[in-house]
């Protein structure tokens, strides 16, 4: 087990991967080591050890093998919501008071922030073995990125125009979203193509801006009556994936990142 396994072990000689210059015992060391840290990848681990034979450090194979040996495996760090129990509560009281009804007369709505600046996070890219480092897999950083507030709503039969904006988000912005880009769109058949006389759900999340009592009175005031929004606390708190509409973000994400904007013009 604590064994050196180096090119010239016969038991190991030949091989087509790289040789096991680590011990199982030091294996078990550097994924404690990567335990502890968790965002520690392998290149960093390589100045951990060196190769008995060179003094040098070991290569980025041997460590990821090592790893491997120990009983590791490599993924991709995955974002979501971190809900506490009363909010799981409130997600599976709301879904079972909708189950088996109908989202057609439900408009969803939602803000995403944009960063211009070209690739966002860390996208993978599909090369060739042959040509491994091609122009476009390389991208300008942007030191400060600028961001852009986008507004949008869908319903079943349509969309609303976008509202951009490149500032704080208070109320009142959030505001004139709804004056200029929901209001005009509402019964236009090229856009939201709601009915009139028929009555819809404006569905709006937590957020502060959504849910000040500023924003409250003048949707009251400006809403068409069939068009109902609900009050602070309705709607389930940090739960995006309930809005479709988070769907339709990710498909313009996509396409933003092929054009790899770099500039933004009003």
């Amino acid at each position: 087990m604590h064994r050196w396994y180096g090119r010239d072990d016969p038991e190991h000689a030949g091989g087509n991967g790289p040789s096991k210059l680590i011990s199982l015992s030091q294996a078990f060391k550097l994924r404690k080591a990567i335990c502890k840290v968790r965002f520690h990848s392998a290149d960093k681990l390589r100045g951990k050890v060196k190769n008995p034979r060179t003094g040098k450090p070991v290569a980025r194979s041997t460590i990821t093998e090592a790893l491997e040996r120990a009983g590791l495996v490599s993924r991709k760090v995955r974002k979501g919501q971190m809900l506490i129990a009363d909010q799981k509560r409130r997600r599976v009281e709301w879904c079972k008071a909708r189950r088996g009804k109908s989202f057609k007369k439900w408009v969803f709505s939602d803000e995403k922030w944009w960063c211009v600046g070209g690739v966002q996070g860390n996208e993978r890219m599909w090369v060739l073995r042959e040509d491994p480092n091609p122009d476009e897999l390389f991208v300008p950083t942007v030191a400060h990125p600028v961001k852009i507030h986008i507004w949008g709503a869908i319903s079943y039969d349509g969309r609303s125009t976008l509202h951009i904006h490149d500032g704080k988000i208070t109320s009142d912005v959030y505001c004139e979203c709804i004056k200029e880009a929901f209001i005009p769109a509402l019964y236009e058949k090229d856009y939201l193509a709601l009915k009139k006389g028929e009555e819809y759900e404006l569905m709006q999340d937590g957020a502060s801006c959504h849910t000040a009592k500023a924003t409250y009175e003048w949707l009251h005031k400006n809403l068409p009556n069939k068009v109902v929004h609900r009050k602070k606390g309705e709607w389930p708190a940090n739960s995006p994936d309930l809005n479709p509409i988070e769907n339709l973000w990710a498909i313009l994400q996509d396409r933003v990142i092929e054009k790899r904007a770099y500039t933004y013009e009003k």
